[in-house]
């Protein structure tokens, strides 16, 4: 598996003095009720567009029925018209056979009058005393081009389109009447309107059917969206799936998911600074009355060691184990009131070896081993502005590396010069930090041990702004390494003889209880580490 990587966050918002707000924790029951909608989105848009289409659907129908049969009117005229062409045309007598035959090809009567208006012979019996053939007649040659142009008699009950041509045949000039019933124009109308109302039908279920379903989508998007706007206010950040095409309502989605995200880190953030506020109050309250009560008992144990045998260890011990939590305290303080300690260069190497001295007693006392990487002479002298702040960043990583360890656990300081910065590394073969604490490392109180307090990487995290650097770590083959980066400071500068010497009788730190025996010493951490041939690791070795 590829190693976990992660910056440790040291940074401090600045919402430190700000008042507490109303944000609802997610999961706690909302007070948010949407109003009732009686005119919802999916009306919106369906019965407009609904209301729209069938306007279209019907207007389209009406035109295509009057075209339809303004068509079908021109088509049977013309019929008519060839026949009577045919008929005038022809070299034989018009008979009774004929005219049926007319009938049967254009579904239209015939008859035959002669000169003055008087019925000869006919498809239909038409009484002589029928005035209206005379009126009828006309003396075009032709038909008119529909039937709107014909005129309407009633004959026998039944209405007819009538209108007359002249024709010659051996008996003279005579007229032939054209009937065309007007039953029969009727029901070709209605067969032609139901044919359009039955597609204007299919056509308008299509519509809602289709209207429907794209606006239930866009209801059930817009809804989506506004469920979540309603868990936004209530304060549960969640995100929605990014759904459907790349439209409007998909960035709309994206800008919320946003929305959501950033209200989420500011979320945090308060959080974060309330939990800083009260950390500087706790803090502050509590780190006062700890320094006085150490210093308290380091001054009795020290005038009991002016009475004792100078020679007892324990009371070294003792005095070296109450300069450590005084440290601590000093730490714990600088955060709670954003002090910045004074400015006294020194070098990393003496830095570093205070600080491993100083806990080696206390990993003997709980069964970890420490082991320390002796740098080289030139990278050992490399030095730093403040060496109180780099001493309280790497002492708190150092303590977090012991705890996280436990009894029977190793741990290794090794220094390395990496792109003109000096990296302190401190690794643990312990279990590392919980995955859903990785990104949150370094807040106050956030720590994945059962009895951690979570302000140990929260001290060094400030420590280290002081000196622009940082702090970060990786979870690699089982262990855990947390690397501190400060840039190398040539304007500072230390005289090699005013380093203080390190006390004999902390440097020969006794191998602990061989149960811890069971893990394998820890290699030195991947990297190029800057050391002389002579150098070696200082520490019991397992």
């Amino acid at each position: 598996m590829p190693p976990h990587r992660g910056p440790v966050k040291v940074e401090r918002p600045e919402l430190a003095g700000s008042r507490r707000t109303g944000t609802r924790a997610a999961g706690m029951p909302c007070e948010c009720r949407s109003g009732t909608v009686r005119w919802t989105i999916r009306k919106q848009i369906f019965v407009p567009f609904l209301t729209l289409s069938w306007l279209v659907v019907v207007l389209a129908m009406v035109a295509v029925t009057r075209v339809a049969m303004q068509r079908w009117e021109q088509h049977t005229v013309r019929q008519l018209q060839q026949a009577l062409d045919a008929v005038r045309e022809a070299r034989y007598p018009l008979t009774e056979n004929v005219l049926r035959q007319l009938r049967a090809l254009t579904g239209a009567e015939f008859v035959l009058t002669d000169a003055v208006g008087r019925p000869v012979m006919g498809t239909l019996a038409v009484s002589p005393a029928s005035r209206w053939l005379q009126q009828t007649v006309t003396g075009e040659p032709g038909l008119p081009a529909t039937f709107t142009g014909f005129a309407r008699r009633s004959l026998g009950g039944t209405e007819f389109f009538v209108a007359a041509t002249r024709t010659r045949d051996g008996d003279g000039p005579r007229r032939l009447v054209v009937l065309y019933p007007v039953p029969r124009w009727e029901a070709m109308r209605r067969e032609l309107a139901a044919s359009a109302a039955g597609i204007a039908v299919f056509s308008g279920a299509v519509v809602l059917l289709v209207s429907w379903r794209l606006a239930g989508r866009m209801a059930r998007r817009i809804g989506s969206l506004e469920a979540q706007v309603a868990r936004l206010a209530c304060g549960a950040f969640e995100t929605i799936a990014i759904d459907g095409p790349a439209d409007e309502l998909r960035s709309l989605t994206t800008s919320v998911n946003h929305l959501a995200g950033e209200l989420q880190r500011m979320q945090q953030a308060i959080a974060a600074s309330e939990r800083e506020r009260l950390l500087h109050q706790w803090a502050g309250g509590l780190a006062h009355q700890l320094r006085n009560a150490i210093t308290g008992a380091r001054l009795a144990l020290q005038v009991h060691q002016r009475r004792c045998d100078s020679g007892d260890r324990g009371l070294a011990v003792a005095l070296q184990q109450m300069r450590l939590m005084e440290q601590q305290v000093r730490g714990l303080l600088a955060l709670a009131r954003h002090e910045r300690p004074p400015e006294r260069p020194g070098t990393v190497g003496e830095v570093v070896r205070e600080v491993v001295e100083s806990v080696r007693l206390h990993c003997e006392h709980t069964g970890v081993a420490l082991r320390f990487c002796e740098p080289a002479e030139k990278l050992a002298a490399v030095a730093v502005r403040s060496r109180d702040a780099l001493h309280s960043a790497v002492l708190n990583v150092v303590l977090n590396a012991v705890e996280a360890a436990g009894p029977g656990g190793n741990v290794l300081v090794d220094l390395a010069q990496e792109d003109g910065r000096v990296s302190i590394r401190v690794t643990d073969d312990g279990p590392g930090p919980p995955s859903e604490l990785a990104d949150r490392l370094g807040e106050p109180f956030v720590s994945g041990k059962p009895d951690g307090v979570g302000l140990g990487l929260a001290v060094a995290g400030y420590a280290l702004e002081m000196l622009r650097g940082r702090l970060d770590w990786c979870r690699t083959d089982g262990r855990t390494s947390f690397r501190i980066q400060v840039p190398v400071d040539a304007a500072a500068t230390v005289s090699e003889t005013a380093r203080e010497s390190t006390p004999a009788n902390l440097l020969n730190g006794a191998t602990h209880d061989a149960a811890a025996a069971t893990r394998g010493p820890l290699p030195a951490v991947d990297g190029a580490v800057v050391r002389s041939p002579g150098d070696a690791c200082s520490g019991p070795d397992r």
